[in-house]
């Protein structure tokens, strides 16, 4: 059996939540003074099986929402490549 994914630590100006209890803050903050990428960690089966529960549900509100009230929805979208962004819209 291989070894799990790694997961790549999220970058950006904010924190996720988790990183306040996953992540050492000092080391966040030494990797952006020193301009060192901060590498991503194995992701066990027993986090890697929540992560999964999370994303279905996520996809499955999600549909039910744009299904069910699709046109009082907004937010932004980006294409894959990022070239194009949409802004607030329906």
């Amino acid at each position: 059996m291989r070894n799990p994914p790694a997961n790549s630590f999220r970058e950006g100006a904010y924190l996720h939540v988790s990183d306040l209890v996953y992540k050492c803050t000092r080391m966040i903050a030494l990797s952006k003074h020193l301009e060192q990428p901060i590498r991503g960690e194995s992701i066990m089966d027993s986090r890697g099986v929540t992560f999964a529960t999370g994303h279905a549900i996520q996809a499955y509100v999600t549909e039910r929402m744009k299904t069910n009230f699709g046109e009082l929805l907004w937010g932004d979208w980006t294409c894959g490549c990022g070239e194009t962004i949409y802004r607030h819209t329906l």
